[in-house]
């Protein structure tokens, strides 16, 4: 536990490391036991360093690997946590039911939902929709649309059953006629009659769908 304002760094045996800034709350895993090596629950800003096995479940549930660093992970306000790469590698973070690799220099934002955001076991039965930059996963009568900011989905009325679509990180549920929209956190709001919330469904994840990762060249430098 670390408390407001202040550091601590935490040293393992392989020669891997975190130093974690600000406020934290954080567990010692045993990756002997199959556990990440360190796990939070709490957290301001972070710094890791790790060697290749290496897992830390991040605050929220996802959990990031990678074998170099480092890797800065620092909360932005209540709803969302910021991802990133300043490694000359690829880290790679499972996030829900997606999977993002971060290159070098890259960033991602990821939300913190209620659900949580714990990686999710694939599923079968989904049809593929490639969109701008992610895919979405669809079942049931659903016609889709990709286009350059988004996908949009409109559930059918026949024939009956679950209209089930996921992406990002969210699991949506439509019901007949209703519409949703899929697009990156971040990008401009939809134009006025195109629907980015849903009517009339049950969505397990009302929160934002985390970000593609993008370049951010302002963010190579080490702080």
């Amino acid at each position: 536990m670390v408390a407001p304002g202040g550091r601590a760094e935490i040293l393992w045996p392989s020669g891997s490391s975190a130093l974690l800034m600000g406020s934290a709350i954080a567990w010692i895993g045993s990756p002997s036991r199959g556990d990440p090596l360190v796990a939070f629950q709490d957290l301001s800003s972070a710094r890791f360093d790790l060697m290749p096995g290496d897992r830390v479940e991040l605050l929220g549930g996802g959990v990031l690997a990678g074998d170099s660093g480092p890797y800065m992970v620092d909360r932005q306000g209540p709803e969302v946590l910021r991802v990133r790469n300043q490694s000359d590698g690829v880290v790679s973070i499972a996030f829900r039911d997606g999977n993002f690799d971060l290159d070098p220099g890259q960033t991602l934002r990821l939300p913190l939902l209620s659900a949580g955001g714990r990686p999710e076991s694939a599923d079968t039965g989904f049809e593929i929709t490639g969109g701008p930059g992610f895919s979405v996963l669809s079942r049931g009568a659903l016609e889709l649309e990709t286009g350059p900011g988004g996908v949009a989905a409109r559930a059918l009325e026949d024939p009956p059953g679950e209209r089930r679509l996921q992406a990002l990180g969210v699991v949506v549920r439509l019901d007949a006629r209703s519409r949703a929209v899929f697009r990156n956190l971040g990008d401009l709001p939809v134009e006025a009659g195109e629907s980015a919330a849903l009517s009339g469904t049950e969505n397990t994840s009302p929160q934002p769908a985390p970000a593609e990762p993008v370049e951010d060249p302002s963010e190579n430098e080490r702080p």
